[in-house]
């Protein structure tokens, strides 16, 4: 059954497989197909640790970017507030004038 979907060479050295290990064919198809699960799953992972060496970088430098613009949105309302405070007293001294002048 396992021809069907093997092309002649590998079939062939499928074949050669059982007949050198002198096992039955469900057992060499159980072999080939955990040594291929564990090449899979081994790809998977360098791929994975390929991609985590490209994004830890550019993680650090926006989180870095992340906190300098925290510090600066901080920076900017405190001198809103000081702005604010300002207007305030100068509308209040503004006032005062006034009501001494009527």
């Amino acid at each position: 059954m396992v021809d069907i979907f093997l092309d002649h060479p590998t079939d062939k050295k499928f074949k050669q497989h059982i007949a050198t290990r002198n096992i039955d064919e469900s057992q060499a198809l159980a072999e080939v197909l955990e040594r291929g699960l564990a090449n899979y799953w081994l790809l998977e992972f360098k791929r994975l640790k390929e991609n985590y060496h490209h994004i830890k970088p550019l993680y650090d430098e926006f989180k870095k970017e992340n906190e300098t613009l925290n510090k600066l949105e901080e920076e900017n309302e405190n001198l809103k507030k000081i702005l604010e405070n300002r207007l305030q007293t100068k509308e209040k001294a503004c006032s005062k004038a006034k009501g001494a002048n009527a």
